[in-house]
C-alpha cells in the first residue's frame, strides 16, 4: 500500500507550481492526510519529509492571507478569493486534525473571513446571482464546520435555493 500512496505524493511535492492558493492548499491536504494515515496505521513516510512539507505549505498559505483573513489566489492579488478560501480552510482543519502546528492567529482571522462571506457572499462583487451566493455560503459553512464552528443558519435558505433550482431546470 505504501508505494501506491508515496509515488503520487512525491509527484505532488516535486511539481514546481507557481505559488497559487489551490495547489498550496492541496499540498497541505496531502501532507495532513498522510500524517493521519501514518498515525492510524503506524506507517512512516520518512522519505517524504511530511513535517517539512506541511510547514512549508502552511508558511506559503500564510503569505497569501490578506488583512481581511481570506486568502488571495496568487501573491500580488489584493482581494480574497471566496471560492478557494473555504477549500484552504478545510485543508488547514485537516492539518490541525493531523496534529500539525497551525498558527492560531491565521485560523482566527480565517474564521472571521468565512463568517463575513457567509453573511455577505457578494462582498467583493464575485457573485451577482443567488446560485453563486448559495455556493459561497455552503462552502463557508462546511469550512467553518471543519474548523470546529458548527452552524445551521442559512441552511434553510440554502435548501430552498436547491429546491428552486431542481424545479426550474
Amino acid at each position: 500500500m505504501i508505494p501506491e500512496i508515496t509515488a503520487p505524493a512525491k509527484e505532488v511535492f516535486a511539481s514546481e507550481e507557481l505559488p497559487f492558493l489551490e495547489p498550496l492548499a492541496s499540498q497541505l491536504s496531502v501532507t495532513a492526510n498522510l500524517q493521519i494515515l501514518s498515525q492510524k496505521y503506524g506507517q512512516t513516510f520518512t522519505k517524504l519529509n511530511l513535517t517539512e512539507k506541511s510547514n512549508q505549505a502552511l508558511d506559503n498559505l500564510q503569505q497569501l492571507q490578506l488583512a481581511d483573513g481570506g486568502f488571495a489566489f496568487y501573491p500580488s492579488e489584493k482581494i480574497s478569493n471566496p471560492f478557494i478560501t473555504p477549500y484552504a480552510a478545510e485543508t488547514i482543519a485537516q492539518a490541525k486534525q493531523a496534529g500539525l502546528v497551525v498558527n492560531s492567529q491565521m485560523v482566527n482571522r480565517l474564521q472571521d473571513y468565512l463568517n463575513k462571506i457567509l453573511a455577505n457572499p457578494n462582498k467583493n462583487g464575485y457573485c451577482d446571482n443567488s446560485s453563486c451566493r448559495s455556493e459561497i455560503r455552503l462552502d463557508a459553512l462546511i469550512a467553518l464546520g471543519e474548523l470546529g464552528e458548527k452552524r445551521e443558519d442559512f441552511l434553510p435558505s440554502l435548501y430552498e435555493q436547491r429546491v428552486r433550482e431542481i424545479y426550474t431546470t
